[in-house]
């Protein structure tokens, strides 16, 4: 059986499943780079409409977030079925998982993850402050100048 391709990727195995659909464990054709790819299925928006909003949502902010303790946002593939999202891969699973299979952690590496956690969470409000100034299309400087900015080009 041949190894489905989406893109430049070759999807290798299915890593877990979510709200919006399946994660797949996708290779680069060229680099052999590891990624994490979202399949969202198209006529799942058609009972929950909210849905398409959140992912584009997403995606948007995925666009313009640049951040070492967030996912990357690699490419969007569309079929006419299916949306695929691809992400930088965490090869070693959810934070989560992570800290259930542990029965305490030591301060430091507490203070760690916290840390991050925290840092990448700044930067989602810093951009979401950004998105919201943005759907004004116009913002303005600390000089007043104005600047003129279209939501739908990020």
């Amino acid at each position: 059986m041949a190894t489905p391709e989406i893109g430049d990727y070759l999807v290798l195995q299915t890593l877990g499943s979510g709200a919006t659909g399946k994660v797949k464990l996708a290779e680069h054709k060229n680099t052999h780079q590891l990624f994490a790819m979202k399949v969202i299925k198209k006529h799942d928006f058609d009972s929950n409409l909210d849905m398409l909003d959140k992912i584009r949502r997403e995606i948007a902010l995925m666009r313009i977030l640049n951040h070492p303790h967030i996912l990357k946002l690699a490419e969007v593939y569309e079929s006419p079925n299916r949306l695929f999202i691809v992400l930088e891969y965490a090869g070693h699973g959810e934070l989560f998982d992570y800290l259930s299979s542990q029965r305490h952690l030591v301060p430091e590496i507490a203070m760690r993850f916290f840390r991050q956690i925290i840092y990448g969470i700044n930067s989602i409000f810093e951009c979401l402050w950004i998105l919201w100034l943005n759907t004004s299309t116009t913002t303005y400087t600390s000089t007043f100048t104005s600047r003129y900015f279209d939501i739908n080009s990020i």
